[in-house]
């Protein structure tokens, strides 16, 4: 128990209220806190606060020099790492160091590496999910079941999610699967260049032309299903730049078209116009 006793404690500090006679401010007025004999508006670095009192970090740790509660240590010195209100010269087990800190699992943006986390993963490493996967000390072959280079799919091959999918290739070439091609195959399976990628459909809402797939048909040609063409199939009917089976309502075959109304000198007989076509001539 600490013994008060009625003295001028105002010899400490003129905020003091309250002290010892080891020369030690208790309380202090105008909501200022006590920091050893003095009164101060907020706690300094080194200490933290607790009711009225700033209490010094190092009753946390010895060598806690920065702490933001009884139990929470921030900082520790002479190079040892922080973990709750704890210095220790290593990590405890299952946690990871990081910037002097240990933590159960690293922050968000690192990886860990060892009983470590990371900003990058080292030579010899590549990222996985959480961790640096692969080492320079596993053989070849175990390297090769951690990690495979995208250029050993394809030496053209710049980015890859797998070691059977290339995603990008240089030299203006299409990534089809593993490989790298100046264009995409159309045997035995017919693919179609979406992008710089070949693919077996092309996406929806979009359309075919010469094996590539595009936003939306040229002017020039005429949309048959998902397919841009020169001209209408055989048995189509083109109209308003696109193919039909059978004409729209309201219009009427003439050769291989659709129109509103048959020309001079031709005449529909129900099913379309007739005239030179026909052999016959209106007078």
């Amino acid at each position: 128990m600490v013994l008060i006793i009625k003295i001028d404690c105002s010899n400490l500090d003129s905020s003091c209220q309250t002290c010892s006679s080891s020369d030690l401010c208790y309380s202090c007025s105008g909501n200022q806190y006590s920091h050893g004999p003095a009164c101060v508006t907020t706690c300094p670095i080194g200490t933290y606060t607790s009711g009225v009192r700033c209490v010094d970090c190092f009753n946390l740790d010895p060598f806690c020099t920065e702490c933001s509660s009884s139990s929470v240590c921030t900082t520790c010195s002479h190079g040892k790492y922080v973990y709750g209100s704890i210095c220790y010269d290593t990590c405890p087990a299952s946690t990871y160091s990081y910037d002097s800190t240990c933590y159960s699992s690293c922050p968000v943006g690192t990886k860990i590496y060892g009983s470590t986390c990371v900003d990058f993963c080292p030579s010899g490493t590549y990222p996985g999910t959480t961790n640096c996967l692969g080492n320079l000390n596993l053989s070849c072959q175990n390297m090769l079941n951690f990690y495979v280079a995208c250029s050993t799919l394809d030496s053209s091959c710049l980015t890859c999610t797998s070691a059977t999918v290339c995603t990008t290739c240089s030299s203006n070439k299409y990534a089809d699967g593993s490989t790298c091609v100046a264009s995409c195959p159309t045997t035995p399976t017919v693919k179609y260049a979406n992008g710089m990628t070949c693919v077996t459909a092309c996406p929806a809402n979009t359309f075919t032309y010469n094996y590539k797939c595009v936003d939306s048909c040229a002017s020039s040609l005429f949309v048959y299903g998902t397919s841009c063409l020169s001209s209408c199939p055989a048995s189509t009917y083109s109209y308003e730049s696109q193919c039909y089976a059978s004409c729209p309502t309201g219009t009427k075959v003439y050769g291989s078209t659709c129109v509103s109304a048959c020309p001079p000198q031709y005449y529909y007989d129900g099913t379309e116009c007739q005239g030179n076509f026909g052999g016959k001539r209106c007078c």
